[in-house]
């Protein structure tokens, strides 16, 4: 599928994939360097991916920050001013997009951004040579996250600017944290389809910091845990895959495989994932399949872990996952799906969308008043065409007089 075209002030684009390149040639040794783009529905991702030394998690932030490099105690043969992110961040920003990244000490690093396909009127693409960066604010506005998976606080990240995020995994840490930082909200999110948790957990939080009363938001995200279990799988591995993610991936099913199948019409991603599992396991069996059909016959061998690719022709992942389950004798199998980023979150995002806003004290009119606009103002509305017996047709096939 081709990118489509976006608008963009070019030297300064170029010079975000020129830094992030530099870095990835200057802090890797041995192994590769690879750039690559995807579109989503209205925004293109842009990544550089490296397999250097990596950076610590503590430092995924602050290395895009003014004179911050991640570990200048490994990489100081190339010490320097420390502005090059810094800068890929402030010309990623004026674009209306983001950037971030991910990593593991010791197997790499992906650094990536996204430029919306159509961006709002009030970023200024045309940039001058000479524009100084924008200075970070003081205090910036904090908010408080509670939830089990140590992704969603990445997940969120990339997508929230002006917020400075604090996660917490149990009520009396994120109590602590309102304690210490006074945010300017809290945001619980469900483990997978629990908004019932999710909203027991937000009350007792505000319980717990009482007399503060704090906005506190409880929704469910497009995460590819979510995703996971919409499907009914034992995870999701988002394209481009590393060694590590596809070994961990398994580890948490099968920490010594006897065999194992992967099934992918893509033949180089094919020859990748044998390659990573060949020199992972070295007496294990591995099975492989070019096609959904081909998958289904090779699962009567019972491998201990299936790696799935979703968008298989024909008979597609989607198909094998349900067969699969009908059958007794393949339904505890674990699966691993492999796609892309794109299509996980689109299997998330299938359910029914849910946010809950609670407070210690009534809404005023005033906050009803404004945040009734906040909401016409970020949320559109999709409006379907009527039936000639005057009944439409909603987002879950059900037709309503």
């Amino acid at each position: 599928m081709g990118l489509p075209v976006i608008d963009v002030d070019r030297a300064r684009i170029r010079q975000v994939i020129l830094n992030l390149v530099n870095n990835a040639v200057r802090f890797t040794q041995q192994g590769f360097i690879e750039v690559g783009a995807e579109a989503g529905a209205d925004e293109v991702t842009i990544f550089v991916r490296d397999t250097g030394r990596g950076i610590p998690a503590d430092k995924l932030e602050t290395i895009f920050g003014e004179f911050e490099q991640a570990d200048m105690s490994l990489r100081r043969p190339h010490r320097g001013a420390g502005l090059g992110l810094a800068i890929c961040r402030h010309f990623v920003q004026l674009h209306g997009g983001r950037i971030w990244a991910e990593s593991q000490v010791g197997q790499g690093s992906t650094f990536y951004f996204v430029l919306p396909i159509k961006p709002s009127a009030q970023h200024v693409p045309a940039l001058h040579r000479h524009r100084p960066l924008a200075q970070p604010e003081s205090a910036p506005r904090s908010m408080v996250v509670l939830c089990s998976r140590a992704r969603v606080s990445r997940f969120l990240q990339r997508r929230i600017e002006g917020l400075e995020l604090q996660t917490a995994k149990t009520v009396a840490e994120a109590a602590h944290l309102v304690d210490d930082l006074h945010p300017a909200a809290a945001l619980v999110v469900a483990d997978g389809t629990d908004l019932t948790g999710a909203r027991n957990q937000a009350r007792a939080l505000l319980e717990e910091i009482a007399p503060f009363d704090l906005p506190t938001i409880v929704c469910t995200l497009p995460t590819e845990g979510l995703a996971s279990e919409i499907l009914g799988v034992g995870g999701f591995l988002i394209k481009p895959v590393s060694h590590g993610d596809v070994i961990d991936a398994i580890g948490r099913h099968s920490e010594h495989p006897r065999r194992l199948l992967v099934a992918d019409d893509d033949r180089d991603m094919l020859r990748l994932l044998v390659r990573i599992l060949s020199h992972e396991w070295e007496t294990c069996e591995i099975l492989t399949a070019t096609s959904g059909r081909e998958a289904l016959g090779l699962a009567k061998q019972r491998p201990e872990v299936v790696l799935l690719d979703l968008s298989m022709p024909g008979v597609t992942g989607m198909d094998v996952i349900q067969r699969l389950r009908a059958d007794p004798e393949t339904s505890s199998i674990p699966i691993i799906v492999i796609t892309a980023r794109s299509i996980a979150e689109d299997v998330a995002a299938s359910r029914k969308g849910e946010v809950s806003i609670l407070k210690a004290s009534s809404l005023s009119a005033g906050e009803l008043a404004r945040l009734s606009l906040a909401i016409a103002g970020c949320l559109a509305p999709q409006y379907t065409a009527r039936s000639r017996g005057g009944a439409r047709q909603d987002n879950f096939g059900a037709a309503r007089a």
